[in-house]
């Protein structure tokens, strides 16, 4: 069975600025881990997270404490 991806949840929609932004953020996991970096792409169970170092992590929704912005959009040249 599939699991639905609500595209009218506040998060998802936050989420996926956050991704088109390429906002910095900081990540808390259940671990006590914080990780600070920018979120590369969601889907209904996981998110993609790209550290400072370009070390990925595939996060489990139910394994996130918080995740917060940590500066305005990163400008691409």
């Amino acid at each position: 069975m599939a699991i639905e991806f609500d595209t009218s949840l506040p998060s998802i929609r936050i989420f996926q600025a956050y991704v088109q932004e390429k906002t910095h953020l900081e990540v808390q996991l259940t671990t006590g881990d914080r990780i600070q970096g920018r979120l590369l792409w969601q889907d209904p169970v996981y998110l993609c997270f790209s550290d400072d170092n370009n070390q990925q992590y595939f996060i489990n929704r139910n394994g996130l404490v918080y995740l917060r912005p940590l500066a305005p959009a990163a400008s691409e040249s």
